[in-house]
């Protein structure tokens, strides 16, 4: 996809300025105590900030990846962390923007008929974790998409990912192998199976029964 492309509302939001959707960020709400949020496009971080999300990207996910389907290519992995559509939220200590605490990267996209805002990463550092801030990267993530008119915030997780998949279900979501519908309870963040993920299956247990070898899902919540 190149800043042409989609629909109408996907084609101004990737044309938005950093300074516009900087502003965005600032009407978000407060960021965690002693800590500052800020936005960047891929093209405008710096060497050492792209070097701080490589590095936790690595840390965290590299033994995930080597043993998914997908495997452990970082030259690929490097392509879509900056691609030049590919947008940051960086989370960092209040007084040095250059430390990363965590980050998400997302790009607005339109597939299938729907203009999204997927979120490619959600990392956190790990001295970081289990603080609340990946919930607080999520809520950010939906103001933006909602004040840039998506219809959903949509994510891939490895089934493999165990961290995640107990931050999802902490916030509202249950995994099942086999899904009818999403099973959300949680009244702020409402993440549900995707009809696109491999494992969703609208009734359809034969279906369910070939999902043995799909090692992701992907999740979305509506915002609409």
């Amino acid at each position: 996809m190149s800043l042409s492309d989609g629909s109408k509302p996907v084609k101004l939001a990737n044309q938005c300025t950093q300074e516009y959707l900087s502003g965005i960020l600032q009407g978000a709400g407060p960021s965690p105590n002693n800590f500052e949020c800020g936005f960047y496009l891929a093209a405008n971080l710096s060497e050492n900030l792209r070097s701080q999300i490589w590095n936790i990207f690595e840390e965290n996910m590299q033994s995930l990846y080597i043993d998914s389907s997908t495997g452990w290519v970082p030259s690929d992995k490097r392509t879509e962390l900056f691609h030049v559509l590919a947008r940051y939220i960086l989370l960092t200590p209040a007084g040095n923007p250059d430390e990363i605490v965590c980050y998400s990267t997302f790009r607005f996209e339109h597939e299938d008929g729907e203009d999204l805002l997927y979120c490619y990463e959600l990392q956190v550092d790990r001295a970081h974790q289990h603080k609340g801030f990946g919930r607080f990267l999520i809520g950010t993530l939906e103001t933006i998409g909602r004040k840039m008119l998506m219809e959903k915030v949509m994510l891939t997780v490895l089934a493999a990912n165990k961290a995640a998949l107990e931050f999802y279900k902490a916030i509202g979501y249950y995994a099942h192998h086999f899904c009818l519908s999403a099973s959300v309870f949680d009244i702020s963040i409402r993440f549900q199976l995707d009809p696109c993920s491999p494992t969703y299956h609208d009734g359809d247990e034969e279906g369910a029964e070939n999902d043995k070898d799909i090692d992701y899902q992907i999740l979305s919540k509506s915002l609409t």
